[in-house]
């Protein structure tokens, strides 16, 4: 669009040149208007891209997840349970060696 404004405003400036006509004032003012409306369009491309990058960016990067504290809890549920089977072992063995005692003692009574 501003490419095609350019090329009126040049054949406008050689017409004028060639009948001897001067609109000095008017031709200023328009070469201003275009040079500030390419000013806009280049700052909001610049934005563009760089809103572009900064979305990419974010994109191409993979969300981090906080850990839950699982292992803390897993290991103090291991430890319980560890604990409660070492109980039962002794408990266990106790009964066992109860049931020899017991055992033995009968057959030295003789019962």
């Amino acid at each position: 669009m501003t490419r095609n404004l350019k090329m009126e405003f040049k054949s406008l400036k050689e017409l004028l040149h060639a009948r001897g006509e001067s609109l000095a004032s008017e031709l200023k003012a328009m070469e201003t208007a275009i040079e500030e409306y390419e000013e806009e369009i280049s700052e909001k491309e610049e934005l563009v891209q760089e809103e572009a990058i900064l979305n990419r960016h974010l994109t191409q990067r993979t969300p981090q997840r906080r850990g839950k504290r699982r292992g803390v809890k897993n290991g103090r549920f291991k430890k319980v349970t560890k604990m409660g089977n070492t109980c039962k072992n002794w408990r266990d063995k106790k009964k066992q060696q109860k049931s020899k005692r017991g055992k033995e003692n009968k057959r030295e009574r003789g019962i």
